[in-house]
């Protein structure tokens, strides 16, 4: 019974997502404010700008040079992706084969991902984001078979087809990439706690700072440099990181207004506020409270 209502509830979603996917792409193209990385993104995919901080756009002007790029073509895809792919990938992820509950975990993750706004709002345009979390979660599931296999020369495959994926996810995002490798390499020996939790957000945030003095994310930083005065989402924080003095302390105060939700632009900031990183602050403290079991998992 529970299975067959989140069926529907996840019918509904999807019947919801295409009658607001049809408005806004053809009605209304003002979300928040506008897109600036899309806009952005199609600009350098016409050969408008020149300047990639990542390899998205260097994907969609290749998509043009051959005739096949289409920006509304490359928002359609995205928004298939997350109606059909995503929830289900995210879903297949998650199960434990092994649990009682398998059916009723499986459906619940698919409408879980399938209420999501953030990769609806993404969906809508040429938002790298959606590729990045097919790639994302293509990883999760390569890496979960290399957990649960016992068979050598499978887990070498695995291995090195994770260490891929996430070498991919570098040109994307590159801090998402380097966490993936380096979680693939150490997950067996990572201890999670609230000890450890602080160590490691410690020694994370000085690594920070010592490859934005060494100038790695130039790159970045010349990127949204274009969109200072332009910003118009309403849930932007006004924080440049123009110093390498002033960096660790700009980034914890970024950090600090995003998780802890102590500074609001706008409407805008509030929605974020409550769909991003409340999960994220949920989700931190489930796994601090429930770090034995996930010791175990492994």
């Amino acid at each position: 019974m529970i299975v067959r209502l989140y069926f529907l509830i996840f019918l509904m979603i999807v019947f919801v997502k295409v009658g607001l996917y049809v408005f806004f792409v053809y009605y209304s193209h003002e979300i928040f404010g506008g897109g600036n990385d899309g806009n952005y993104y199609h600009a350098y995919a016409l050969g408008e700008t020149d300047l990639a901080a990542n390899v998205w756009p260097v994907i969609l002007r290749r998509l043009n040079q051959l005739g096949i790029y289409s920006r509304g073509g490359v928002s359609f895809v995205f928004f298939v992706i997350n109606v059909v792919v995503l929830p289900f990938l995210a879903a297949k992820i998650t199960i434990v084969d092994r649990s009682s509950f398998r059916v009723r975990v499986y459906w619940f993750v698919v409408v879980l991902v399938s209420a999501y706004p953030t990769l609806f709002y993404y969906s809508l345009d040429i938002y790298r984001d959606i590729l990045m979390v097919l790639i994302f979660l293509l990883n999760l599931l390569v890496v979960k078979k290399f957990i649960h296999t016992n068979r050598l020369r499978y887990k070498i495959v695995l291995f090195a087809t994770a260490v891929v994926i996430s070498v991919v996810l570098l040109f994307f995002r590159p801090y998402l990439g380097f966490a993936l490798l380096v979680a693939l390499i150490f997950f067996k020996s990572f201890h999670f706690s609230s000890r450890t939790l602080l160590l490691y957000v410690t020694a994370y945030l000085l690594f920070l700072n010592v490859l934005f003095a060494l100038g790695f994310f130039d790159a970045i930083i010349q990127y949204r440099t274009m969109f200072m005065g332009k910003l118009e989402g309403g849930s932007n924080l006004g924080i440049y990181f123009e110093s390498n003095q002033m960096f660790l302390l700009d980034f914890i105060r970024s950090l600090t207004y995003q998780m802890i939700g102590i500074y609001y632009s706008g409407l805008a900031s509030i929605f974020v506020f409550l769909i991003e990183s409340l999960p994220f602050v949920f989700g931190v403290f489930f796994l601090l409270k429930n770090q034995v079991h996930l010791m175990l998992a492994f």
